[in-house]
């Protein structure tokens, strides 16, 4: 009868430490909802600027910020369409932006002006349109669309001179 009292005792076990999801901390909707997301990044000619995307006013639109640090500056105020910046011209203060319609994500490729005026690069109905990148000798970028096929995205190379 002893022997089977240290067997059993031999048998405890030391308590499990707590798995991840029983030490989650839990948010309320509010909480999870008011969060900033800021992306892209891209400096203007002078490398005084840097153009980016945020989330800030409740959906995406194009800021600048001094690089040095500061103040956001809006750029677009769009209140239904999400605007991502892309780039700066390589030599001037243009922008490169992608929008959709009203949140179908149908991406197209825009120019804004200097003056903020701007024009769809990419105006093929119902074709979505991605920068890739700018050519090494930056007289041109890639992007892709599926403007030929929408089940493919193709290569395709625009050059400045057209903008």
């Amino acid at each position: 009868m002893l022997g089977i009292g240290f067997a059993v005792l031999g048998c405890k076990q030391e308590p499990k430490p707590p798995t991840v999801a029983e030490t989650l901390k839990s948010y309320t909707i509010e909480q999870m909802m008011d969060n900033e997301s800021i992306g892209g990044g891209s400096f203007s000619p002078d490398k005084s600027k840097l153009l980016i995307s945020s989330n800030r006013s409740g959906i995406y639109n194009m800021y600048t910020v001094p690089a040095s640090g500061g103040e956001f500056t809006p750029v677009t105020a769009s209140d239904s369409s999400s605007v991502f910046a892309i780039s700066y011209f390589p030599g001037d203060e243009r922008k490169l932006f992608r929008m959709d319609d009203n949140g179908n994500e149908v991406y197209h490729i825009y120019l804004m002006e200097e003056d903020g005026s701007h024009r769809d690069l990419t105006p093929w109905e119902g074709a979505r349109s991605l920068f890739y990148r700018w050519s090494d000798d930056r007289t041109a970028f890639y992007f892709g669309s599926n403007m030929r096929d929408p089940n493919f995205m193709d290569l395709y190379k625009m050059d400045l001179l057209r903008c």
